[in-house]
């Protein structure tokens, strides 16, 4: 979901009137309280919009007998909800962040993931009780594996029972003397007042979202994601090779999706490109990533700066301009348009300096053939030779894509790494490209 600067100020405006929004969540007193928690954070914003209520019991809430420990991330908990949406019998549903299905059903979206209390799990006792003073192998309650080890790390000896209910229905077990200690949320506690009560502090990582709400719409409801934009804590995931200076800010996730492999200096192209080097009167750079490449195979060659500076040298657009620069190397021309149509476009302008030329373009192996094609059909001379190879670059874990709300893409290479690592792209997301050929990289899977 694209949704401009532009378009999140009109529903702005708009919304400045008095507005009811019918919410779904479940019935429970927690969740009822998380619903509370958006409302305030919400009206702090937004304080003409009311909230009408609608509680429902989900699959999960009906059922409580089933573990929850190889459950997973399906729609347990928030099925109905979301057919209640898809209906248009609400206008936004509130979740428990962590419960969230994955993948979504399809029309629904993420227009906010709060920023959410402390993700931390509590290890609830009796109200006098001490490490020291349980059981000897103590039965402690949870429906967790991770939590289980958790508590061993405090506890060696402890059993465990799988519990399932709210809340206070497991507080009630430990009331009543049924079990030694249970296992909750931090962020339950919380937001239900029960901070008061005995209790430890679990070691390790808990759940990715845990402690956070979420808040789902329908993906086509551009008003409700830009209404709740305000309160969403997720970031920008930045997948390009380098995160330029203007892209450093707290928010700003830099994940390079992409890596790039020089080729050989006994590859036979490149040698006979570069052996070749004084044969040339004009070079053009494609892209900026090309420049270090390029810089480096003309020391292997010993081709030295002053040979380089006699050429008249082409950027592609201001980034690539300004990395010349910053090599001691100031291009004469600069193609207005970011992509190789822009260089063919400029060539074209200056078409009657070219008719002796040899253009050199050191280029990526996986370049679009435009400036040969243009090239060919003019009748230039000119040498073109792929330095180098772009490939997926996928350290693991993959960031989940669940605590973005923008995805920034920085080529082709770049959409196609995506692919190739989560299978589609998302449709609750803002996709962001950089130039006008990633772009249509980007509409053309949409």
């Amino acid at each position: 979901m694209k949704l401009s600067t532009s378009l999140l100020t009109e529903f702005t405006d708009k919304m400045a009137a008095p507005l009811t929004l019918p919410v779904a969540s479940r019935r429970s007193p927690l969740a009822m309280a998380q619903v509370e928690e958006v409302f305030q954070e919400l009206h702090g914003h937004h304080p003409h919009i009311k909230f009408s209520c609608i509680w429902l019991d989900t699959t999960g809430d009906h059922n409580q007998t089933l573990s929850l420990r190889t459950l997973g991330k399906t729609d347990f908990f928030t099925k109905e909800l979301d057919e209640l949406l898809l209906l248009k019998g609400c206008r936004i549903a509130v979740h428990s962040a962590k419960d969230l299905p994955d993948p979504l059903p399809q029309g629904i979206a993420i227009a906010a993931i709060t920023k959410g209390v402390d993700p931390s799990d509590a290890l609830v006792l009796q109200p006098t009780a001490t490490l020291s003073t349980l059981p000897l192998s103590p039965l402690i309650a949870t429906s967790s594996f991770r939590r289980e080890e958790a508590v061993k790390e405090l506890i060696p000896h402890a059993t465990f029972t799988d519990i399932r209910g709210n809340v206070n229905q497991r507080l009630r077990q430990l009331e009543e003397g049924k079990i030694d200690g249970v296992v909750i949320a931090e962020a339950a506690l919380i937001r239900l007042g029960l901070t008061h009560l005995n209790r430890l502090r679990l070691p390790g990582k808990t759940v990715p979202l845990q402690g956070q709400l979420a808040i789902t719409v329908r993906s086509e409801d551009e008003e409700m994601l830009a209404l709740f934009a305000c309160m969403d804590s997720r970031h920008t995931l930045y997948l390009g090779l380098e995160l330029p200076l203007e892209w450093r800010k707290p928010n700003i996730f830099h994940y390079p999706i992409i890596k790039i492999i020089p080729k050989s200096t006994a590859d036979q192209l490149v040698r006979h490109a570069f052996t070749s080097f004084d044969r040339y009167t004009h070079l053009i750079f494609t892209s900026k990533s090309t420049i270090p490449i390029f810089l480096d195979f003309a020391k292997t060659f010993k081709i030295a700066l002053p040979q380089i500076l006699k050429k008249t040298m082409i950027a592609v657009g201001k980034q690539t301009a300004s990395k010349l620069k910053e090599h001691g190397i100031d291009p004469s021309w600069i193609a207005t348009e970011e992509s190789s149509e822009g260089i063919a476009a400029l060539l074209q302008s200056r078409i009657d300096s070219l008719q002796t030329a040899h253009i050199f373009i050191p280029q990526s192996s996986l370049a679009r053939p435009v400036l040969r094609q243009w090239l060919e059909g003019k009748n230039i001379r000119h040498t073109i030779c792929p330095i180098y190879d772009t490939v997926p670059n996928l350290p693991q874990p993959l960031p989940d894509l669940k605590n973005f709300r923008e995805i920034v893409f920085t080529s082709p290479s770049t959409v196609n790494a995506f692919l190739q690592a989560y299978g589609s792209l998302p449709t609750d997301k803002t996709l962001h490209a950089i130039g006008p050929v990633t772009q249509r990289a980007l509409d053309h899977l949409s």
